[in-house]
This record gives structure tokens, sequence and C-alpha cells, in this order.
């Protein structure tokens, strides 16, 4: 039985009626699915359209939370480090003070001890060439050292 022949069954009209109308629903259900195919279509193909822009925004957040991570660490250090400068800057300051209000420290020093202290201090400044093994010291240069005191 063709779909004609079911539809002349349901509905009591004329043959060459019911093969219009039965044309006329195929014709409907073809167009319904066409818009459909063309509507999916067009929607995966938005889809597949903002995929790389999808993954870029993706990339672009992972980027951005391990800055942030950096930018922690990085911020803690440089805490950190300032804390320690800070402290090692009052030990300094609390040594000199220590040293000059100490009994005697406005007494000179003794010539042959200022002598011995001046000379360690240019060895210092001024290691050995063999220490490295391209010859330089990796040291700052040596400065002028300060006039004895009368």
């Amino acid at each position: 039985m063709t779909f004609a022949e079911r539809l002349a069954e349901i509905l009591p009209l004329p043959q060459a009626l019911a093969v219009r109308a039965a044309a006329l629903a195929a014709g409907c259900a073809i167009v319904a699915a066409a818009v459909g195919l063309i509507w999916l279509s067009g929607r995966a193909h938005g889809v597949a359209a903002e995929r790389p822009k999808v993954v870029a925004a993706q990339a672009v957040a992972r980027t951005a939370v391990a800055q942030g991570s950096v930018e922690a660490a990085a911020t803690s250090a440089v805490d950190t480090a300032a804390a320690r400068t800070v402290h090692v800057v009052i030990q300094s300051e609390e040594a000199a003070r220590a040293v000059q209000t100490a009994h005697g420290a406005d007494a000179p020093l003794d010539p042959a001890v200022l002598g011995n202290w001046r000379a360690g201090l240019e060895r210092l400044r001024q290691p050995d060439a063999a220490s490295a093994p391209d010859g330089s010291s990796g040291a700052e240069p040596a400065r002028a050292l300060p006039a004895p005191r009368p």
C-alpha cells in the first residue's frame, strides 16, 4: 500500500487530490530536511570556525596562570631579598656602632697592624691571576686605599 492509498483511506478525498496532498507532504519533508541540513552544516561550520579561537583563548588563559605564578614567586623572592638586605644593614650598623663605642676606639691603630690589614685587603681585591682558568678573577678592580690617619 502506497502513502497516497493510505492517505486516501484516512481522508476520504478524491484520488487526484490525495496524490497532490502526498506530493505536497513529501515536498515539505524534503524542504524541511534540506533546511535542517543547511542549518546544521552552518552550525558545524561555525563551531569549526570558532575552534581556533577557543584553543587560542585556552592558551592565553594557561599563559596568564603561568605568568601569575611566576610573578608571585618573583615577588616572594624580591620580598625575601629585601628583608635579608634590611637585616644585614641593621646588623652591620649595630656592629659599626659597637666598634665605635668600644673602649679605646678613639686610640690610633698600631701602624704595623694597620699595614697588615691594608695588605690583606689589597690581596682580597687583587686575587692571584691563576685562580681562574682564563686568568680573570671575577672580582671588581682594586680601589685606592684611604690614606692612613695621622
